[in-house]
């Protein structure tokens, strides 16, 4: 699983909170469709969408991985590949489906007028209700 040169908007920010939040051995961004799913729906699926890459996995040893969408702008098309391809596939693969919608996310995706982003506290709390829509409870502690 490599990096690619076609890392969205808000995906190494996302990357770098999750780190932070989740107890995880690791993060592979741009993971292809094939390490996911399992290998008899692989199979079976259209070349289209056998050419998707998941922006992040969130690999953890004791819970179930989670697989990340970060949304900046997507269409109709993508949601509905998202939903009604994507999430059954990695549900059925026995992970965790997670979208960062930027629809659901007041600061990540925002970008100042000389193009930086300042992270704050707001970037988790987008990132944490994102989670809190799909069930995945946060793993951070306030000790």
């Amino acid at each position: 699983m490599s990096e690619s040169k076609y890392i969205g908007r808000a995906e190494v920010l996302t990357k770098k909170i999750l780190l932070k939040i989740v107890e995880c051995v690791g993060i592979q961004q741009q993971v292809n469709i094939k390490d996911i799913v399992l290998a008899e729906d692989y199979d079976i699926l259209d070349q289209e969408v056998k050419n998707h890459n998941f922006d992040l996995v969130v690999r953890r040893t004791h819970r179930k991985d989670i697989v990340v969408e970060v949304n900046f702008k997507h269409g109709g098309k993508a949601d509905y590949k998202w939903n009604e391809i994507f999430v059954p596939l990695i549900i059925k693969s026995g992970k965790l489906a997670l979208p960062i919608n930027d629809y659901e996310c007041e600061h990540l995706f925002f970008k100042s007028v000389d193009g930086t982003h300042a992270v704050t506290w707001q970037d988790y709390m987008d990132i944490m209700n994102c989670m809190t829509i799909v069930g995945i409870d946060p793993d951070v502690s306030l000790d």
